[in-house]
Order: structure tokens, then C-alpha cells, then sequence
């Protein structure tokens, strides 16, 4: 067999390379370097720039008043994560420079939600403004602790003039005023913004951590339109998701939904680090798409991806897990940083290759890595969850992909399935079963099934219990 196995192992490597030097990397960005030229602190609830106090007043001020870091923090009478107030803009906030906008030190700020979050007290209506928030100049901003609604295109627009900001601890596209017992939505009344994103990033080296992304069209969009280019560059890298909730309320328990994909990559997005700790899930399309030849070196992992946040309830996306297609290569779905939960998806867990036109392309995605995963089941790959129909697929002249260390059990017919692509490995798996033995059925389907696919290694796999046994071809 021809399949490219060396060339993978070192790409692998260097994988883990770049993981190292990218956690020192955020301890640097994390650890402030600039001495804060001035702070503000907001004191009403104002949009307007020309009232003294107001959040957009003290950005106004950090633009073009304060050269340098600046910090703007919340004083706003009455405002508590369990009585909210608003502040309707009156146009966008424009970030110039550095600042910190961190609404957490608003007093009434309460963290009392899982890993550390908490329900915000500032919401910001963008009564209809493309975007709340656009970084469109200078690096190392932060915005903190807001709620954001009532946007037509972003809710946090990070553009290419912009690097390294961290996005923490923000509702971007849902508003609740009491506590998660109602949340209002973007996408629906009164606001029914169609389109739209929580945040849509456009450079590099940027942080997403314990975010909630609901409400909207697309959550997180990294890249180009797809439809513009078939450069193979990666333009924007090196950006990282960390426990954010994608697609549920603010317990990542409950599915609100996004209308299309939790996160989709677009042209020139790459090395991305998907993961610890995301929930992308109750989206009605995909939790993640890839659909680039530029999308290269990206990596996800440890994250809860079609279910709750406790990985054991199913929190279905509408179509599939995850989605990988249109020349995009060399990337890797769990592996040694930790393998996802993947189940409960509707259509199936994993798609490689799937066709979706893009410009040059027909679909085929080589050379990436599905490994240490439990897809089908529940985190403790116990208890098979039912409702997915295929646990992964490999699609559209695909080659040199590698399924490896997997458990891929509760599926509702196979568990791998393989269609007209050729050069592939399928080994070391647990199909049917845990690594334990414990019987994890792929209820109507084969273990593997293949059709027109040639050279394909089934290496040690260990079979467990599938509807019409352990490998089918055709």
C-alpha cells in the first residue's frame, strides 16, 4: 500500500511542537507587558460618545486621548448579574489601540456558573449596527464580561489590523435578564437578525476563552469567503478556543442554537487550536466545518461536540460533528492532546471529504488524522447515545487519512464507512465496543464498510457488536 504514513508521523510531530510553543506563547500575551496609560471606569448606561462616563465616551477617550494600554472598567449604579442593565449604542465601538474593555469588574458581577463564568450585568444593544465591537487597529485588546445583542453582521469583529486580542467571558448573540430562565436570541424576535455571528476574526493569534455563542447564523467564522479564493495561504493563525459553549445556554446543558455551524473556518485560516474544553453543540447545521485547501495544521481537541457540557445527554447538531472537506489536509482531530466526544450528531460524527463546492476543488480532504476519539458514545465510553446515524465517513476521493485509537460505538449503522477513496488506514480501533470489551453496538450497520475504496489497511481493529458484522464491502 502507498499511503503516506511516514510523512504523517513527522507532520504529527511538529504538530506537537507547535503546541508547546503556543501555550508559551499565550503565557506571554496573558501576562501584561505594557504599563496602562490611563483607565476609565463607566458610570451610566449612555451610547453616546459625548456623555462623560459612557462606555463609548471612555473608548472614544482610549483612541484618541491616551496614547498607550488602557483599562476601562464598570461602575454602573443597580447593575448585577441578576438585575442587568443596557446601554443601547448609538454607533460602533472602533478599538484603535489597546485597550482593555472588562466588564467583570463591574461590582454586581457575579461568578457563580460553571468553570468560572458568570451572567453578565452589562448587556449592549447594538439596535441594528453591523457590529458592537470592531477591533480594527492595534494589538492585545481585551472585551470582557458584555452581553451582545441586536447586531446585523458581528457581534466582536477582530479585523486584520488587529492581533492577539482575548474575547472572555461574553454572551455574544443572547441576553437574559434573569438568570438563563429566558434568554433572548439574535436571531429571533424582537431582534431577528439573519446572518449574523457572534464573532468573526480576520487575523491572528487571537483568544476565545468561556465565551457563550448562541443566536446567531454562523458562531465564530475565522477567514475569508471560501467563495474568493483557492489560495492555499494561511493568513490567519495560530488563534485558540478554550471552554467556550457553542450553540448552548449559559450551562452548556441546554441547546438555543446557532443557525447554521458553531465554528467555520474559512480561506486562510489555519493552525487553529480548537480546544480544551468547548461545547459545540444544538447548532442546526455542523459544530465545526473546514472547507479550504487553506485550512492547514488545525487542531481539535478535548472538546463536546454534539453533546452537553458533561459530555452524557445529547445536544444534537442538525447535520454532522464535524466536517472536514475541500482540499483542506493536515489536520488532526484529537490525538495526543486529548480526544473529543463526538456523538448524538444527526447525519454523523466525523464527514471527510464530503463534497462542497468550492473554487478549483471536489471535495476530497488528505492527509488528516481522526485519533483517540470517542464517537457514539458518552465521555465515559460507556453508554452508546444512539442518534447518529454513521460514527464516521470518509468521502470524495480522500486519501492518506488515518483512523486510529478510536472507540466508535452507538452509531445507528456503521461505525466507519469509506466511499470511493483509496489509500486509507482504519487500525488500532475499538468498532462496536470500548477498549474495555463492554458492548457498544453500531445498531444497523457494519463494523467498517467499504465501498469503491482500494488500499485500505484494517489493522488490529477490535470488533465489538454491529448490526451486520464486522467488515462489509461492495
Amino acid at each position: 500500500m502507498n499511503i503516506s504514513l511516514s510523512r504523517a508521523t513527522i507532520h504529527y510531530k511538529l504538530f506537537r511542537k507547535g503546541f508547546l510553543a503556543y501555550c508559551i506563547f499565550l503565557l506571554l500575551v496573558y501576562i501584561p507587558g505594557d504599563v496602562l496609560a490611563a483607565s476609565y471606569t463607566v458610570t451610566n448606561t449612555s451610547g453616546s460618545t459625548i456623555t462623560p462616563g459612557s462606555l463609548p465616551w471612555a473608548v472614544q477617550q482610549a483612541n484618541y486621548y491616551s496614547p498607550g494600554a488602557d483599562w476601562i472598567s464598570f461602575n454602573i449604579p443597580g447593575a448585577t448579574s441578576t438585575s442587568p442593565v443596557t446601554l443601547y449604542l448609538d454607533s460602533t465601538l472602533y478599538i484603535n489601540e489597546q485597550v482593555i474593555i472588562d466588564a467583570t469588574t463591574q461590582p454586581g458581577f457575579v461568578t457563580d456558573l460553571p468553570d468560572g463564568r458568570g451572567f453578565p450585568a452589562i448587556i449592549l444593544d447594538a439596535q441594528g449596527l453591523a457590529s458592537a465591537i470592531h477591533l480594527q487597529s492595534g494589538d492585545s485588546s481585551t472585551v470582557a464580561g458584555l452581553s451582545i445583542i441586536n447586531y446585523s453582521s458581528n457581534a466582536v469583529t477582530i479585523g486584520a489590523g488587529s492581533a492577539a486580542n482575548w474575547v472572555r467571558d461574553n454572551f455574544l448573540g443572547l441576553a437574559t435578564y434573569n438568570q438563563g430562565g429566558y434568554y433572548e436570541l439574535n436571531y429571533a424576535p424582537p431582534y431577528q437578525r439573519a446572518g449574523t455571528r457572534g464573532i468573526g476574526i480576520a487575523s491572528s493569534r487571537n483568544v476565545l476563552l468561556r465565551n457563550v455563542i448562541s443566536g446567531n447564523d454562523n458562531a465564530i467564522t475565522i477567514g475569508d469567503d471560501i467563495s474568493t479564493t483557492d489560495s492555499t495561504d494561511v493568513r490567519y493563525q495560530t488563534n485558540s478556543l478554550q471552554f467556550n459553549y457553542v450553540g448552548t445556554d449559559a450551562t452548556g446543558t441546554k441547546a438555543l442554537g446557532n443557525t447554521s455551524d458553531g465554528l467555520f473556518l474559512g480561506a486562510g485560516a489555519g493552525e487553529t487550536w480548537i480546544g480544551p474544553g468547548n461545547v459545540f453543540s444544538g447548532n442546526n447545521s455542523a459544530g465545526i466545518e473546514l472547507l479550504h485547501p487553506s485550512n492547514i495544521g488545525n487542531v481539535i481537541f478535548d472538546n463536546h461536540i454534539g453533546v452537553d457540557r458533561d459530555g452524557t445527554a445529547v445536544l444534537a447538531n442538525g447535520e454532522i460533528g464535524i466536517l472536514i472537506s475541500n482540499g483542506a489536509y493536515y489536520n488532526a482531530i484529537g490525538g495526543s492532546w486529548g480526544g473529543n466526544v463526538i456523538s448524538g450528531n444527526s447525519l454523523g460524527g466525523v464527514v471527510i471529504g464530503l463534497y462542497a463546492p468550492s473554487p478549483g476543488d471536489s471535495g476530497h480532504a488528505d492527509l488528516n488524522y481522526i485519533q483517540n476519539n470517542i464517537i457514539g458514545a458518552d465521555k465515559t465510553a460507556t453508554v452508546p447515545l444512539g442518534m447518529q446515524d454513521v460514527g464516521l465517513s470518509i468521502e470524495g476521493g480522500s486519501t492518506n487519512v488515518v483512523v486510529e485509537g478510536n472507540v466508535l460505538g452507538g452509531n445507528i449503522t456503521h461505525g466507519v464507512q469509506c466511499y470511493d477513496s483509496q489509500n486509507n488506514s482504519i487500525s488500532y480501533n475499538s468498532i462496536g465496543q470500548n477498549e474495555s470489551g463492554l458492548a457498544l453496538p453500531n445498531q444497523n450497520g457494519f463494523g467498517i464498510f467499504l465501498s469503491n475504496c482500494s488500499n485500505v489497511w484494517t489493522i488490529d481493529n477490535r470488533f465489538g457488536s454491529n448490526g451486520l458484522g464486522t467488515i462489509g464491502q461492495q
